[in-house]
């Protein structure tokens, strides 16, 4: 466990007076759990009297500056951040609200939702049904709800009786209950997705992913199949459309490394791995330079990967 203490006065030392000991300060900011950057931040503004991350936003810059300080913010505020940024200006990112919302759990729902009103004076709610519409947005008001069934035990007939209802009311019909498929994929726990999906590749031959593909379409389709991903998965796939073919996509790249833990990083890696055949870290590493670069390793390192 990090001390501190030390880290705090770490920080300040690499930022003080001129210059920037970018290592320091790297080595510092990620050694240290979202929690613990919370304690630093105080321990910094106790004995320094000033706000830690506006003394590393005054020392560093642009992608860098962005991830560093993206870790240093409670991470509840830095995701009602993503989904203000999202929704903001002309369009709407569903991608950022995706990566989100898809895989939160009732509690990091509620404290969502309490840190986005406090930042905003608004329901994170009501701003999203503002920007999305259709079934789109009754799944994400469903998960903004924090009404998932977190408590439900396994059972096995449950499991098979709705493998066969999603198939009822999706492949085994002309068209689709888009409904049936939002109370699914948003109310149940995510364990017994999982089980469902396992009984539902088994009974057809294919999984749940692929059935929504053959019958939802759109910013629908990505939520439902997102969902349906096991959260490893997911962000290794979000990784590597950030990082793969020309230019970075950096805005998904730093949102991957700041959303995830240390240990939701390590086995996202051992996910990359699997899916790409290729090592995350040398692929990040590939795709990105300066200190935001040594920053990404840094946290690959941390994470094991």
């Amino acid at each position: 466990m990090a001390n501190i203490e030390a880290v705090a006065h770490d920080i300040h030392k690499a930022i003080k007076g001129l210059g920037t000991d970018d290592k320091k300060l790297i080595a510092a900011i990620t050694s240290c759990s979202n929690d613990q950057l919370i304690h630093v931040a105080r321990v910094y503004k106790e004995k320094h009297h000033k706000h830690m991350i506006d003394d590393i936003k005054g020392d560093t810059s642009g992608d860098y500056r962005d991830l560093l300080v993206g870790l240093c913010t409670p991470i509840s505020e830095y995701r009602a951040g993503v989904l203000k940024s999202a929704i903001a200006g002309v369009g709407t990112d569903e991608g950022a609200l995706v990566d989100v919302l898809a895989h939160a759990s009732n509690m990091e729902i509620q404290v969502l939702n309490d840190a986005y009103s406090h930042l905003y004076s608004k329901k994170a709610v009501d701003d999203i049904k503002g920007d999305t519409s259709g079934h789109f947005k009754k799944a994400l008001e469903n998960i903004l709800g924090g009404r998932r069934n977190e408590g439900m035990p396994y059972n096995p007939a449950q499991v098979e009786s709705d493998a066969h209802e999603l198939h009822k009311k999706g492949e085994g019909k002309i068209g689709t209950d888009d409904d049936h498929f939002v109370k699914f994929f948003t109310l149940n726990p995510f364990p017994h997705i999982y089980e469902v999906d396992k009984a539902y590749k088994s009974k057809h031959g294919h999984d749940l992913r692929k059935a929504c593909e053959k019958e939802l379409s759109g910013d629908f389709l990505r939520l439902m199949v997102a969902i349906a991903t096991p959260k490893a998965e997911y962000w290794a796939n979000r990784i590597h459309h950030a990082i793969a073919g020309a230019g970075t996509k950096d805005n998904l790249l730093k949102r991957a490394f700041i959303l995830n833990t240390p240990q939701e990083l390590t086995a996202i890696g051992h996910a990359y791995k699997n899916i790409h055949g290729k090592s995350m870290s040398e692929m990040v590493a590939k795709d990105t330079s300066g200190n935001y670069k040594n920053a990404l390793e840094a946290l690959c390192r941390r994470a094991g990967i």
